[in-house]
């Protein structure tokens, strides 16, 4: 994985993602500490699947969500601590 120490950030690599998502089912998902959103884009786009999932990515860093919605662009980001309560 590669690390940001200056953010405390770990960004899966794109193999790795890959091959986690055979582990999704259900039409949609819920992309908690989302990053870049490397996880949601291979389940997205590498996954062969009846009916596109219905993507919701939530991450604290403004950055990174900048950048997942040029990425995933087809999901809905929140830029938010998804351990704060509403």
């Amino acid at each position: 994985m590669f690390s940001s120490s200056r953010l405390g950030a770990f960004f899966t690599p794109m193999e790795l993602a890959n091959d986690f998502k055979i582990e999704v089912h259900g039409r949609k998902i819920l992309d908690l500490c989302a990053g870049i959103g490397i996880l949601s884009f291979c389940c997205r786009h590498f996954r062969h699947h009846e009916q596109m999932p219905d993507i919701t990515s939530i991450e604290i860093n403004p950055e990174y969500v900048r950048i997942g919605r040029k990425l995933l662009p087809e999901a809905t980001w929140i830029c938010a601590d998804v351990f704060d309560v509403w």
